[in-house]
């Protein structure tokens, strides 16, 4: 619309430059991963209620295991289990959030078919058990 709105080819430069300023900046604030990385957290985040695991995303990416493993803590900062674990987690979070949630239902769909397990993880990684962390964010609402 600015460039639309633009009456001169002066006002038309500084417009675009502005425009092309603000799309760098955006995007330099997104993390740039290789192909190999960039296609094991897509199928992750497709993927993450299903056993996975680092050989078969290595298959999937045409690469080995070793060197997904190297390039993925490379670029992410975390090993392919912990990014797994911490992104199932973070579903798990907003499915909790929800009224009425069960915690046998949403451990099941992040992929942890034994509830006291996936409970014992959710503690680990966010300092709650499923149900403090239900509670906490219903009460939060209601305040």
């Amino acid at each position: 619309r600015a460039l639309h709105d633009a009456m001169d080819v002066q006002s038309f430069r500084f417009q675009a430059g502005r425009i092309l300023d603000e799309l760098t900046a955006r995007l330099g604030n997104m993390p740039v991963w290789s192909a190999p990385v960039a296609r094991t957290i897509a199928w992750i985040r497709e993927n993450y209620g299903k056993a996975l695991s680092l050989e078969l995303a290595a298959e999937l990416c045409g690469v080995s295991a070793g060197r997904l493993s190297k390039l993925f803590i490379a670029e992410t900062g975390q090993g392919f289990s912990e990014f797994h674990i911490t992104w199932r987690i973070d579903r798990a979070k907003e499915m909790l959030a929800q009224p009425g949630a069960s915690i046998k239902q949403v451990a099941i769909q992040c992929g942890y078919p034994d509830p006291n397990y996936f409970a014992r993880l959710f503690k680990k990684e966010t300092g709650y058990t499923p149900s403090t962390f239900a509670a906490g964010t219903q009460e939060s609402d209601h305040e």
